[in-house]
């Protein structure tokens, strides 16, 4: 017998797959639902309505299912994303508050913001408070007024002690600007940004003790520092470097990294403090760089006017080229490190180094 029919609506409409139960569900029907579905955000919560309790009532087959314990049934749901695990509340009166513990909460289907906004509502409403082990949100488009939101929800995250969080945007050039909040939390182990913008306050990892694995793709830093001393994997990709008035260098200081990887920065190249139990790094300045010799650089002039680097290259003080002695402040913005090297003393012992750079580039 086949394990899979089809059936025709009577009113000619399109073929609805069934599937005989133990067969794996059409991949048709395991869909990302979005805030534009047929009914209210509401009614997911509502659980299953009296008529097809009673019609499961009469099904006698055992429900070995639901017959597993509560944290492996959980484990499965964490697999779903947040409002699919939601609608598991229908199957059985068994299930029917099994969502609301569940230890990852998911909205990674790369929808806009607005249209998750009413079922958060909710779902910060009547989830409990059980701890999370990971928070993930992927979003596509995002408006003006949907940066209260997600903040909050990442509040919300903290909160509930999670310990992997990843929030990334797929908006075209646009970055998300995350809150001047600082992140704190005991708990967390792992943070993935993509495509936001961010601030000295939420880079302050200070109150993260246990913070360990950090990866940022695709964002804009305009801070000064970058300091953890539990950190031990970092990742930067495709990111901007700048500081509010331009002048001065990114420090990044992580006393206990193992694992460093800098891809295709867009900026000053970063100064990297000592790193003495670096292990693996991976270097690469293919796009174009503010620090390679020659290269007009949009920076701030000093205040004195006999600064030959500031004011003799250009007619007017807007932006100047750099000049060739790497101790000068004015134009490497480093003046801590008289050696003349921002990257290569901290990577000396690494024992796995991959290095791509411009022939003049400061490193």
């Amino acid at each position: 017998m086949r394990a899979v029919t089809t059936a025709r609506v009577a009113n000619g409409g399109s073929p609805t797959v069934l599937h005989r139960p133990g067969s794996p569900a059409p991949e048709s029907s395991l869909r990302c639902s979005g805030g534009k579905t047929g009914f209210p955000a509401r009614r997911l919560f509502d659980g299953m309505p009296k008529h097809k309790r009673k019609k499961a009532s009469r099904v006698g087959r055992t429900d070995r299912i639901s017959a597993l314990p509560d944290a492996m049934l959980q484990h499965v749901l964490s697999f779903l994303q947040a409002q699919e695990a939601v609608q598991s509340c229908v199957l059985a009166r068994r299930w029917r508050y099994l969502w609301k513990s569940i230890p990852v909460l998911r909205l990674t289907c790369f929808r806009p913001v607005n249209e998750s906004r009413e079922f958060m509502d909710y779902l910060l409403v009547l989830r409990d408070r059980s701890p999370l082990n990971a928070c993930l949100f992927n979003f596509s488009k995002f408006l003006e007024g949907d940066g209260h939101y997600v903040n909050l929800w990442i509040r919300y995250a903290l909160l509930c002690q999670v310990r992997v969080l990843s929030v990334a945007f797929r908006d075209g050039f646009k970055c998300f600007s995350m809150a001047r909040l600082p992140v704190i939390s005991q708990n967390l182990t792992n943070l993935e940004l993509a495509s936001v913008q961010l601030n000295d306050k939420f880079l302050d990892f200070s109150s993260c003790p246990s913070l360990e694995e950090l990866k940022m793709t695709k964002c804009s830093i305009p801070i000064k520092e970058i300091f953890s001393h539990s950190l031990k994997r970092l990742s930067i990709e495709e990111c901007r470097f700048y500081d509010g008035d331009g002048a001065r260098r990114l420090r990044i200081s992580v006393p206990s990294l193992t694992s460093l990887q800098l891809i295709d920065a867009d900026g000053k190249t970063p100064f990297l403090e000592d790193m003495p139990v670096l292990v693996k790094a991976t270097i690469r300045f293919t796009r174009v760089c503010w620090d390679t010799v020659g290269e007009a650089a949009p920076l701030d002039v000093c205040s004195d006017n006999s600064c030959e680097c500031c004011y003799s290259y250009r007619d007017t003080p807007a932006e100047h080229d750099y000049c060739y002695d790497v101790s000068c402040e004015c134009c490497y913005g480093c003046d801590d490190n008289k050696d003349g090297s921002v990257v290569l003393k901290s990577l000396s012992a690494a024992t796995d180094l991959k290095l791509i750079a411009e022939p003049e580039l400061l490193l």
